[in-house]
């Protein structure tokens, strides 16, 4: 069944120790750009930077799956799906 990706081509998600951090679409683990942190350093707000690219918390959540486990996980393609 061919589906339509209604995944972004990124999006900001938190690591496990609280750093912010961006997901490619297609690509394993994550990068950082400028936005990650304010001029203080600190992590910025991964809901906030979402909102103003569009992202909604789910597909963060699918996206960081995606990026741990690999593209073609059930978590993925059921969410592509629409299960």
């Amino acid at each position: 069944m061919k589906t339509k990706n209604t995944l972004p081509f990124m999006c900001y998600v938190k690591t496990e120790n609280g750093e912010t951090v961006v997901i490619q679409y297609g690509e394993q683990g994550y990068s950082k750009n400028a936005w990650c942190t304010n001029p203080d350093g600190e992590p910025r707000d991964v809901e906030e930077l979402n909102k103003r690219v569009g992202v909604t918390e789910k597909q963060a959540d699918v996206m960081k799956g995606g990026s741990m486990f690999g593209w073609n996980t059930p978590l993925v393609t059921n969410y592509l799906e629409g299960l």
